[in-house]
């Protein structure tokens, strides 16, 4: 992915782990690698924990719970848009994934 941004590895590992902004052009260009809108991408943490709670805890579910979408406050319509949304960006994101494997010749 930093060589996508023409980036370092050290840069964009400070991105990802919140030590260094990103900027407005390098945030343009990622969603053009993931072919999503900007405003899905600096707002998918939020979108998704209304779907999806995922907690530490001991009681046989291994972390994950999820929370009822009816309490959400979305539309149907809208529910069906953010996942189709986020199944497109996941699709899209294992596609880069997988020829990233490919280069590096890592069999999977």
């Amino acid at each position: 992915m930093a060589d996508k941004l023409s980036i370092t590895t050290r840069a964009y590992a400070n991105i990802e782990n919140n030590v260094a902004e990103i900027s407005l052009s390098k945030l343009g260009k990622l969603s053009e690698i993931f072919q999503c809108s900007i405003d899905y991408i600096l707002h998918y943490d939020e979108r998704k924990f209304n779907y999806f709670n995922h907690i530490n805890n001991n009681e046989g579910n291994k972390g994950y719970i999820q929370i009822n979408q009816a309490q959400t406050g979305f539309r149907n319509s809208e529910k069906i848009k953010l996942l189709e949304d986020l199944l497109d960006c996941e699709r899209k994101r294992i596609n880069l994934l997988e020829a990233l494997l490919r280069s590096h010749n890592i069999d999977f």
